[in-house]
């Protein structure tokens, strides 16, 4: 079995209800949903299949699940080959922390961080099949959501 991993970018612009709906249909597959260079609604998942085809089956049903926005593109690839295209070689990773790390840190489940991820507050990456986000950004959304201390 092989690890792949699945981008795609929908043709509608991103927001909070399309970010939720995004990341329950790719939640089995860690789905981490952002906002494209063109400001549309994009996924990055990663999963686990025998082939290349199954690969791609798998992530169409996903693509279904979510029911709006035709996506306009679809790149599945093989995890190995995505982190050589990315430049990760794991020396380049410093002060992450896992989705799960972050929602004990700020009380919160990790669906919620998925959700504020999928929203822009939070910024991540996939690293393989995990989802990566830095203590600074952890750090600079926290301080983002406490209230301002009157002088």
């Amino acid at each position: 079995m092989n690890e792949y991993v699945v981008e795609v970018e929908f043709g509608a612009p991103a927001g909070e209800e399309l970010g939720v709906t995004i990341v329950d249909a790719f939640l089995p597959y860690d789905g981490v949903s952002g906002v494209s260079d063109h400001g549309n609604a994009d996924v990055t998942a990663s999963l686990f299949a025998d082939s290349f085809a199954d690969a791609t089956r798998t992530a169409l049903d996903a693509v279904a699940l979510v029911g709006r926005g035709e996506p306009i593109t679809f790149t599945v690839v093989q995890a190995t080959e995505w982190e050589a295209r990315a430049g990760i070689d794991g020396e380049n990773i410093i002060d992450v922390m896992s989705v799960t790390e972050v929602a004990q840190r700020l009380g919160v489940t990790r669906q919620r961080v998925h959700q504020l991820v999928g929203e822009g507050r939070i910024p991540a990456r996939r690293v393989g099949h995990s989802v990566v986000i830095s203590e600074s950004a952890v750090t600079g959304f926290e301080a983002s959501r406490k209230p301002a201390r009157a002088g």
